[in-house]
């Protein structure tokens, strides 16, 4: 039986990172959380996620700062980024970002998932 893929989810209200970590682990995902960008990048290259799903409105903090940290970062720069957001980025926010998706809020759970898999299924470890 092979292991199951781990996500890393960086949400700082608890309610929706419970759905966002109940709609992951029902579809056969492991499940880490981080409240904080900061934090959240320390777990990514402590844990090696499969992915990081992340919100991009923490207080105080740049979640498309946090994507571009994490892919300069040699440790983590592998790991798929999708960004959760309540407002439509700019094109050039997402491209220069280097996030691999992003989604709109509330999450559409079913969409979500579609694309985690999709980003799964394309890496190469």
């Amino acid at each position: 039986m092979s292991a199951k893929p781990k996500v890393l989810v960086v949400e700082d209200i608890p309610a929706e990172g419970a759905l966002l970590r109940d709609a992951l682990a029902a579809a056969g995902y492991s499940v880490v959380r981080a409240r904080g960008m900061e934090s959240g990048l320390l777990q990514a290259r402590h844990e090696q996620p499969a992915l990081v799903l992340l919100d991009v409105h923490l207080p105080g903090q740049d979640g498309w700062e946090a994507v571009r940290r994490l892919k300069a970062d040699p440790l983590t720069a592998r790991i798929p980024a999708v960004v959760l957001t309540d407002v439509h980025p700019a094109r050039r926010v997402v491209h220069d970002s280097a996030c691999d998706a992003w989604h709109g809020k509330p999450v559409a759970e079913a969409e979500l998932l579609v694309t985690v898999a999709e980003l799964l299924g394309r890496r190469k470890s």
